[in-house]
């Protein structure tokens, strides 16, 4: 079996200039405790042809889209998000705004996903003004930078298996909504790479060195840093039955760092969930860069992947070291060891950092 070979991701070494505005930067998180470093996945309220998967999108502007049930569901739901994104009622507006935030927006929608669509856009026709009051209740919990709300997140799943939209956005309540949606997050992902792809879409990085939320409080409130990626991240690789251990480094003088190593029968890898969102965030930026981005670009410059598979942990660690490192000090714990102790003490151990 040939093995992906392993490279730091930024190999040339750190300027004076960046190694200082490190140090500053460190410096002024670790006095003020304040969330200074906090990125977003952009969003966006203007719906475009990327709704629909690229293949059906261009035939359909050839014109050969061949006919179909499945693609003929993908044109409609297309056509519903253009009505309402267009309508003079606002409520209306508001639902198109929700449902363009919609992480499976950006890949192209389902047959499935395209039939909840439909019946989410057509559901205030049928909605009497009470069920509309509760309505604009769930577009109101809205999450932070415009992501889409855990709660929206869970009507819009509940629609998609079966419950009829005006029962799922007009009678339901935000908690029973978020219950939902945090029951049904783990049967959606089936891969790690469905994780990871989660997982840089739909949360804020937000760098809070002093506490760690829990897994269900991450996934409501969308803002954590590497703890929390990782606290999530591993959370689900566990569900699917993966051994899975937490990575824990020092990469810089002021902070520590987390991410996730785990196996399957071709060996191990590293997902480190809040370094691919940045990277992502950052590279959509392109020559917008400020001092504190171009920082964090030279550290999370090339982490846009799993990496693996790799015959033992201590591979992967590579991915980290600067050129002319010749070691990195680190510890792995099992997840489940980790979880069950930062979720008692909403932080993580200091003894765990001291290499």
């Amino acid at each position: 079996m040939t093995r992906t070979r392993l490279r730091p991701p930024h190999p040339r070494p750190a300027r004076f200039w960046t190694r200082l505005l490190g140090l500053l930067l460190g410096a002024l998180v670790g006095l003020s405790g304040c969330s200074l470093v906090c990125y977003a996945p952009a969003t966006s309220d203007i719906l475009i042809e990327g709704a629909l998967r690229p293949p059906v999108a261009e035939a359909e502007r050839t014109g050969t889209l061949a006919p179909s049930p499945d693609n003929e569901t993908l044109s409609e739901a297309y056509q519903q998000l253009k009505r309402l994104t267009n309508s003079p009622d606002h409520l209306e507006q508001r639902l198109a705004q929700a449902l363009a935030r919609l992480p499976d927006l950006k890949n192209g929608l389902t047959p499935a996903e395209a039939r909840a669509v439909v019946q989410a856009a057509n559901v205030l026709s049928e909605m009497s003004g009470g069920e509309k009051k509760r309505l604009e209740t769930l577009l109101d919990d809205r999450a932070g930078s415009g992501l889409l709300s855990v709660s929206l997140q869970g009507g819009f799943w509940m629609i998609e298996n079966g419950l009829p939209a005006r029962s799922a956005l007009g009678a339901s309540r935000p908690e029973e909504l978020k219950d939902y949606a945090w029951s049904e997050l783990a049967r959606r992902l089936k891969t790690p790479q469905q994780i990871l792809e989660f997982m840089t879409a739909n949360f804020i990085y937000r760098l809070d060195p002093n506490r760690v939320q829990s897994r269900r409080r991450f996934f409501e409130s969308r803002l954590g840093d590497c703890s929390e990626y990782s606290l999530l991240a591993g959370h689900l690789l566990a569900g699917l039955g993966y051994e899975v251990q937490v990575l824990l480094l020092r990469p810089s003088i002021f902070f520590g760092h987390v991410a996730v190593i785990y196996k399957d029968d071709r060996g191990f890898w590293l997902m480190d969930a809040s370094r691919v969102a940045l990277a992502r965030i950052l590279s959509a930026k392109g020559q917008a860069l400020g001092p504190v981005d171009r920082l964090l670009w030279a550290e999370v410059k090339g982490f846009d992947r799993l990496f693996g598979p790799s015959p033992s942990p201590a591979e992967l660690v590579h991915c980290y070291r600067a050129a002319g490192q010749t070691d990195l000090p680190h510890k792995l714990l099992p997840y489940e060891a980790y979880r069950q102790y930062v979720e008692a003490h909403g932080a993580e151990d200091d003894a765990w950092f001291r290499f």
